[in-house]
């Protein structure tokens, strides 16, 4: 048996693409979507709770609410290739787009307030001691990377990253079995950093452009010796 609040936020999207003002009858609508129509009232009793329909005796269910919906967008599967050089290239092209777009949000848009920048910092000053000392820090390079899309304060963008984090989190430790994996990146670091705090637009995407060619030479270098 389907979940009720899933076929009831699969209803509010179908209200908002199809501009409904009344919906389908209980049978149609329980066919369209897949599921018996028990389950499908016990979705309408969630949205009416919610007060987006209302149900008439005798004329049907009508839409009370079309606007200011609150709707779950479940992202599409992704299977993890962890040893697969062209996947792991693809992933790091994802995560540059979001980090280009959190930068670009950063300097025109979020306002950062102190506490925000110094937390950041706390983070880039550990990466760098590691960095010197040789200790593995792919942990904390990726909280400094999770912290770059959170000083956005784009909801929509932090969501995204959230979406691919597990994916990230996946080939980001030895991806294809390379130790110190984006070790070479970190003195790039800074310069993101202190761009982003000066609101240099133009640096600060040469800074990650800088960051995710060093990763991608560490993983061109690993085909090179491998023969992959």
């Amino acid at each position: 048996m389907k979940n009720p609040w899933k076929i009831a936020n699969e209803i509010k999207k179908m209200i908002v693409e199809k501009s409904w003002k009344k919906l389908p009858p209980e049978r149609k609508l329980a066919k369209d979507l897949g599921v018996s129509r028990n389950t499908l009232r016990e979705a309408l009793r969630i949205l009416e709770y919610e007060k987006i329909i209302s149900r008439k005796q005798g004329k049907g269910t009508f839409v009370e609410k079309d606007r200011n919906l609150k709707i779950y967008i479940n992202p599409s599967s992704i299977e993890v290739e962890t040893h697969n050089p062209e996947f792991v290239f693809d992933v790091l092209e994802v995560r540059w787009g979001l980090e280009a777009s959190a930068v670009r949000s950063i300097i025109l848009h979020a306002d950062i307030d102190e506490k925000e920048w110094e937390k950041i910092e706390k983070v880039l000053e550990e990466l760098e001691e590691r960095y010197r000392k040789g200790i593995p820090s792919e942990e904390v390079d990726r909280e400094f990377h999770k912290s770059i899309i959170e000083l956005s304060h784009n909801p929509i963008l932090i969501d995204l990253y959230k979406t691919i984090w597990t994916l990230i989190s996946i080939i980001w430790k030895y991806p294809l079995g390379v130790p110190h994996f984006g070790d070479k990146s970190i003195p790039y670091h800074r310069d993101l950093f202190e761009a982003l705090k000066r609101k240099d637009l133009n640096r600060a995407i040469k800074a990650i452009s800088d960051i995710v060619e060093s990763d991608l030479k560490d993983i061109l270098s690993f085909i090179r010796e491998k023969g992959v």
